[in-house]
């Protein structure tokens, strides 16, 4: 089992005394099972392809984390769990390479 990590931070709300809690518990994760072999090359693939089409690995990165209007709002490591969602965040990859977006 994975730990939880806690990081304190102080409150910037003057209204507020108390020091908030912010915990992430790392055994949470979007995907619902493990990826498989399979899933972690294409999933490699996709990161790949997006680094080569904004440029730099953390452009792409961020591209991933951040909701795309051309995917109906939803990020595209969102979409990356099934074959359909791979291939729809690798055509607005295309898109952008290609001047459509």
């Amino acid at each position: 089992m994975l730990e939880s990590n806690i990081v304190e931070e102080p409150n910037l709300n003057p209204r507020m005394k108390k020091t908030e809690t912010i915990a992430t518990d790392l055994s949470i994760s979007p995907m619902r099972e493990p990826m498989q072999p399979a899933q972690t090359r294409q999933f490699d693939e996709v990161v790949e392809r997006a680094t080569e089409v904004l440029e730099n690995r953390q452009k792409a990165l961020r591209w991933l984390g951040t909701p795309v209007r051309a995917l109906e709002y939803a990020t595209p490591i969102s979409l990356l769990h099934s074959p359909e969602g791979q291939r729809a965040v690798l055509d607005v990859l295309d898109r952008i390479e290609y001047g459509v977006i």
